[in-house]
């Protein structure tokens, strides 16, 4: 749940399906067999909150205060003026160029590169989560990590939103691999893709996140990055922002 200001939203945590309100104000698990449940999805919250609440990198939304009453946690989000990416993609009238793909990715990969530091896989990058603000600088939201710890065991199952950017490894069931570096960098790609594809103004048909890039526009360098980190086995991905980076530099950019 969440509740907005004028300048900033509070956002509590309370898992549908298994949270109960009592008549003085006091949010809890709805039954003893969601009391685990509950702590696992309450200690993902809290360690989430306090990561963003550090100055990690300017390119990553950063939580202005964590705090616990009324049996649960809350946290406060500063308001911060932008467009998602869906929406300024789905508001061009042509294909962006490969220049600003580059200084569009440049400052989300400074911040999954910071969060990997810090031992943290990102986990939900996709077009709805990066915020494009007036000057153009992009903005990475929050890493739904109650999502990714509890969400499948959620009496009331939540559809992932944008499914198509998460890696095979990050899938439910998962796979045989673990997530990493490696995880993120393929939901990035695969947003580039999208960037590169996302139906524009006055186009007649869809076309799908992933799908081939646009023929003749960018270096075919730049598009076989984006290939290599969208390969189906992590292994074959670019392991670290780093790697990425270094590929990206030999592509041209």
């Amino acid at each position: 749940a969440s509740a907005s200001g004028g300048e900033v939203t509070i956002e509590e945590f309370a898992p549908a399906g298994i949270s109960l309100r009592d008549t003085t104000g006091l949010l809890r698990p709805r039954s003893p067999a969601h009391a685990a449940l509950w702590e696992e999805g309450l200690q993902a919250f809290l360690q989430e909150s306090e990561l963003l609440a550090k100055p990690l990198h300017p390119a990553l939304m950063r939580i202005g205060a964590v705090w616990q009453m009324r049996g649960t946690a809350y946290r406060l989000w500063p308001r911060v003026e932008g467009r998602t990416l869906a929406e300024v993609c789905a508001a061009m009238t042509e294909a962006p160029s490969e220049d600003w793909l580059r200084r569009m990715i440049g400052p989300v990969l400074d911040a999954l590169e910071s969060l990997h530091e810090a031992g943290w896989v990102h986990g939900n990058v996709r077009p709805g989560q990066i915020l494009v603000q007036p000057d153009g600088t992009p903005m990475l939201l929050d890493t739904a990590a109650v999502r990714t710890t509890i969400g499948a065991r959620l009496p009331q199952h939540p559809a992932w939103p944008e499914p198509g950017f998460r890696p095979p490894e990050l899938a439910e069931p998962p796979s045989e691999h673990a997530p990493g570096p490696w995880s993120d960098l393929y939901s990035l790609a695969a947003v580039v893709q999208f960037c590169m594809n996302a139906p524009r103004r006055g186009d007649g048909a869809a076309t799908q996140a992933g799908s081939a890039p646009a023929v003749g526009r960018y270096a075919h360098g730049f598009v076989s990055v984006l290939e290599r980190s969208l390969a189906a086995d992590p292994r074959e991905r670019p392991q670290s922002v780093a790697a990425f980076r270094r590929q990206l530099q030999a592509a041209g950019g």
